[in-house]
């Protein structure tokens, strides 16, 4: 990393964006969006490396990952905002990224320094709307929370287990989200040659000793994965299961653990089969 000081933007240059995001598909999908719009960046892997670059360059926007390892997302903000007001200087607009977020969370976001929370996954839309608002002047981001069983969880049990209306495959959402076909093509090998294989072995084992807290961080990075690559059925048994445990329920958690395990292994056929046809033609 270098650690040469450079001196501030100004306001007519590109806006400088720092981006903070450990899941690497999620990463380069916004990167290649900002590079798109014609905006500069620059990547870090974890709250610590993002810290070290704020402190020495300076940026117009960040946009930060909530659930980071390491240090959070709301304690990398809470370690910007002391940092400058520590030494003066004006504070960044700061923006949350997550793929859900209770009402609790968005608040301890806020109360942390944070401009806004947008909702997974990045697009194109969405950042030229970060650019426009946060370089300019700030507003609130309403949230909404699923009554019944608990916060983005069906309205009742039987439902968790309704996967059937949606796709293992969606790639018109896919290529929504990416850009191109090209891009949601290595985007799937990535995602069917390393990132499912490893996380379906580790769910399982995680499943088999009940380690909940392993549990419920796997489902949340599949979750996360499947939003970008527009694989529906995936996202949602991984957020059933994320949240189910969130809700603190045990009762069917070994049912839902299957189910996605199951839904794991459809999804890598189905991408399998799709690529195989993709590279035929």
């Amino acid at each position: 990393m270098n650690h040469t000081k450079v001196p501030s933007l100004k306001t007519t240059s590109p806006p400088h964006i720092l981006l903070v995001e450990d899941n690497p598909i999620a990463l380069s999908l916004a990167e290649v969006i900002i590079t798109k719009l014609g905006y500069y960046s620059m990547s870090a892997k974890d709250g610590e490396q993002a810290l070290q670059l704020v402190k020495d360059m300076p940026f117009n926007l960040i946009i930060t990952d909530i659930g980071l390892p390491g240090i959070s997302g709301i304690e990398l903000c809470q370690e910007i905002r002391a940092y400058e007001h520590h030494n003066q200087i004006k504070c960044i607009p700061i923006v949350g990224l997550t793929a859900q977020i209770s009402q609790e969370e968005q608040q301890a976001c806020l109360k942390a320094g944070m401009q806004e929370v947008f909702i997974k996954p990045l697009h194109l839309q969405m950042m030229q709307e970060m650019v426009a608002k946060f370089l300019s002047s700030n507003g609130q981001l309403e949230q909404t929370v699923t009554p019944g069983i608990g916060p983005n969880l069906p309205d009742y049990e039987f439902q968790l287990f309704e996967l059937t209306p949606f796709a293992l495959l969606d790639i018109a959402i896919g290529i929504k989200y990416t850009g191109n076909l090209v891009i949601y093509k290595d985007l799937l090998a990535m995602m069917v040659n390393d990132a499912l294989p490893e996380d379906e072995a580790a769910l399982k084992k995680a499943y088999q000793k009940k380690e909940y807290t392993i549990i419920k961080a796997l489902a949340h990075k599949v979750r996360g994965n499947a939003i970008y690559c527009g694989t529906i059925k995936l996202q949602k048994a991984s957020q059933y299961v994320e949240y189910y445990l969130k809700a603190q329920h045990k009762k069917l958690l070994d049912q839902l653990c299957i189910q996605l395990l199951e839904v794991i292994y459809e999804t890598q056929v189905a991408i399998k089969d799709w690529l195989s046809e993709a590279t035929k033609e």
